[in-house]
């Protein structure tokens, strides 16, 4: 062939501006997406394996759901630390993680994604300290805010570390598994509850032998205790002064539960 033939030869470019597509795959997605959402309303229970939030328009995807969608696809995981600061004199802790999911017959990798938590995050950062203190208008006892305090890393370490790992783990399954349309992992914080789990460790109310389901009434004779002022012989707390009779009486007199407890008319005695 001479030279000049080579020049005029048609030579077919393939087409690169699209990845191949036809009727069968458009076919396949459609089923595998009505399979992933037959298995979604069939096999995950809401509260533990997926949440909803107020205002949030998709479900919130957890850890025992992001697992389930892992066996649905046949998928393996393989999670890695590849960053981790902890100083406890600065009181500061990050972890980083990254999850890796292989297909397990073939061992391809299907999906990766990294995930962080640290200890300035807000949920974190601080904890509020409560106390409980006895409201005499509605006479009840309530919990009060007494002050936010900076949260000590040693305490939360373990937290933050497995915080990272879900993220990741999560994250991961729902890119792998196609799963976005049906569920978002970005609103996990709002899951723990940190701060409130604090607060009533911080607010346990004590219980004494024979006291039933007075906790919410009863006044703490160790708080706001008044020494110089007459106090009930049952409960320790300070005798308040009644709105209907010239007499003093104990904020928890209507409990009888652990005794009659006191009543002082003017100038008489208990």
């Amino acid at each position: 062939m001479s030279n000049t033939a080579k020049k005029n030869e048609i030579v077919v470019v393939p087409d690169t501006s699209s990845l191949p597509l036809d009727s069968q795959a458009v076919e396949s997605l459609k089923n595998r997406r009505a399979l992933l959402k037959e298995f979604v309303s069939s096999q995950l229970v809401k509260g533990s394996d997926y949440g909803t939030i107020p205002g949030v328009p998709k479900p919130l995807l957890l850890k025992p759901g992001a697992e389930k969608l892992g066996m649905l696809f046949n998928l393996r995981s393989e999670t890695s630390c590849i960053q981790r600061d902890f100083d406890l004199h600065s009181n500061f802790c990050m972890y980083t993680y990254k999850t890796q999911l292989f297909h397990i017959p073939t061992g391809n990798l299907i999906a990766e994604l990294e995930g962080s938590c640290n200890s300035q995050e807000k949920k974190y950062r601080t904890r509020s300290i409560y106390e409980w203190v006895f409201d005499q208008r509605e006479n009840k006892r309530k919990k009060k805010l007494v002050r936010e305090e900076p949260t000590q890393i040693a305490d939360i370490s373990n937290t933050l570390m497995k915080m990272a790992q879900k993220r990741a783990f999560v994250g991961a399954m729902i890119i792998a598994t196609g799963a976005s349309d049906f569920f978002t992992h970005d609103l996990d914080d709002r899951q723990d509850s940190w701060g409130d789990e604090m607060a009533s460790k911080g607010a346990t109310r004590s219980k004494r032998p024979g006291v039933k389901n007075v906790s919410s009434q009863v006044q703490n004779p160790h708080e706001e205790r008044d020494v110089s002022k007459p106090s009930c012989k049952v409960c320790g707390s300070n005798l308040i002064q009644s709105k209907f009779e010239d007499a003093l009486y104990c904020p928890n007199y209507k409990d009888r539960s652990n005794g009659e407890h006191t009543k002082i008319p003017a100038g008489g005695k208990s």
